[in-house]
Parts: C-alpha cells; structure tokens; sequence
C-alpha cells in the first residue's frame, strides 16, 4: 500500500481515534471508518480489523475489573445471525451504500434511546426484554460486519441497560474483542485482509494503542451525564456524516 505522508497522517490520526472509542467514545469510531473507507475503499472493513482487536487487547485489561462476560454471551447468538447478515450485504452493496445503511442503523436506535424522554414507561417495560437484547445484538452483527461500526450500538444499547461508564467500557471489551476475532477468517476469505494490510497494521498499532490509554484518561474526567451526552452527540453527528456527506 503506496500512499503519501500525509495519508499516512490522517491515517494516524483516525486510529488514534479507534482507540479513544474503545475507551468509551465510540462515536468519534465512525469518523475513523469514514477516513479508512476514504483511503482504502471497501478493503477498509480488513485494514480496520485487526487494528480494533489490538485496541481490545489493551482495553481489556485496563477494564477488566469493571463489568463480566454474562451480558455477552446473552447478546453473542443474535450478533453472530447480524454477522451472516451483514457480511452477505457488504459482498453485495457497493460502497456508498454500505456506508449509508450503516448511518442509519445508528440514527434509529438514537431515535430509540430519545423515546426515553416521552414514553419512559413504555421503555423501561421494553429495554429489559429479549426483544432488546436480540434486535440490538443483531444491528450490531450487522453495523460490525458492514463497516466496524457497531461500537455506536452498542454502547446506546449498554446504557440502557443501567451499566455505569466504567462497566459499559468494561463489557463492550470483551465483547468486541471475541467478536473481532470472531470476523478476521470471514475479511481473510474476503481478501480483505493480506500482508499489505498487516504491514499498515504494523506501522498504525502505537496511534491505536496511545488513543486507548488517552481515551481511558479522559473518559475518568469525564462526569456521568456529560458522558451520556458525549456518545449521543458523536453518533449522530457521524451517522449524518455516513449519510448525508459519504
């Protein structure tokens, strides 16, 4: 892979960002999808991978103390259906709409978690269903397959489970971490991922690693609802940019 130094800036700058949403921020993570996207087209979804299962690496055991795998192996099943569904469509869709989809997966479960604010009974009764669980599991298989861009979902889906930051961190680790690996003979048989794309790893893996531990810094400084509010913004701002600007 033959690109400029100041691709290989902006490169840099986007998996530093992949590292800042593995510790919580997870929709600065699209902004990273959209510059990949930009750079390497659909081979992005491969050149990403094995950049995120380093940053899970580092995220799990900074956060490990926080959160278990129960809630994981409750959302694994529907994820690996959302997995067949999303791969299928990512061999089939071209690029633009790929990223399209992806948005607006993403703007529907914000519209979901605003219903909060109107019909909180209603929400409340259905947050704590297996109706939840099994349609956020399989968006994320989807937005995961599609454009490593599941982190959005999830972390909409955790809050609304009640876990504090630390623990919404703590078990969407573990989670994207078996999930990712899960992905990598699925980008391989792809041709997603090959030894260019390793070698681009390579040279990325230290702008992931450091967004990690900076994300971790800022995500302790950071109050609870300003957290919340954090996420929400971030998302719908690069699920309008996925949209709207692809």
């Amino acid at each position: 892979m033959d690109i400029s130094i100041w691709v290989f800036i902006m490169l840099g700058f986007s998996a530093l960002l992949s590292g800042m949403s593995k510790s919580g921020f997870s929709g600065v993570s699209l902004i990273s999808v959209a510059i990949f996207s930009h750079v390497f087209g659909k081979q992005s979804v491969g050149v990403l991978l094995p950049l995120l299962i380093i940053a899970d690496l580092t995220v799990y055991p900074n956060f490990k103390k926080y959160g278990d795998w129960k809630p994981v192996w409750k959302l694994l099943p529907p994820i690996l259906i959302g997995i067949v569904v999303g791969s299928a469509v990512l061999v089939l869709l071209p690029d633009l709409l790929t990223k399209k989809a992806t948005g607006l997966l993403v703007l529907a479960f914000l519209g979901f978690r605003l219903c909060n604010q109107y019909y909180a009974s209603l929400y409340e009764a259905f947050v704590k269903t297996s109706y939840m669980r099994n349609s956020s599991g399989i968006l994320v298989g989807i937005a995961t397959s599609m454009a490593n861009a599941a982190g959005s979902v999830s972390q909409i889906y955790l809050k609304t489970q009640r876990y504090t930051k630390n623990e919404t961190v703590g078990i969407a680790g573990r989670l994207f971490l078996l999930v990712n690996l899960i992905k990598v003979p699925i980008n391989v048989s792809f041709g997603f991922i090959d030894a260019s794309s390793l070698l681009m790893n390579l040279k990325l893996a230290p702008f992931v690693i450091l967004g990690v531990l900076l994300g971790k810094r800022l995500l302790h400084a950071v109050n609870e609802a300003l957290f919340e509010k954090i996420i929400f913004l971030s998302c719908f701002l690069s699920a309008v940019k996925l949209i709207f600007f692809s």
